[in-house]
């Protein structure tokens, strides 16, 4: 379960799927996210240069407003504060 999670996240990942989600694409990441620990998914985006992207804010868009529905911080407060994982 936790190898098809990762996967998840790393398929997410490299097709850049934060350019064209659908509803099934959010589900997906919204589970990936409630099994997996947030800290690993935040550590990931960012070493993929997500937050050095001039597309930053566009790309966060959609991971910002699952982790908000869901009570949790946002990806752009959690780095702004500037937290190590």
């Amino acid at each position: 379960m936790k190898f098809q999670i990762i996967k998840l996240s790393n398929d997410l990942l490299q097709a850049n799927a934060f350019n064209h989600f659908t509803d099934k694409d959010l589900e997906a990441l919204k589970k990936a996210m409630q099994l997996m620990s947030l800290e690993y998914l935040i550590e990931t985006w960012y070493k993929a240069d997500f937050f050095c992207s001039w597309k930053a804010e566009q790309l966060l868009m959609p991971c910002n407003q699952v982790l908000y529905t869901m009570g949790l911080p946002t990806l752009s407060c959690l780095v702004e504060n500037e937290l190590d994982f």
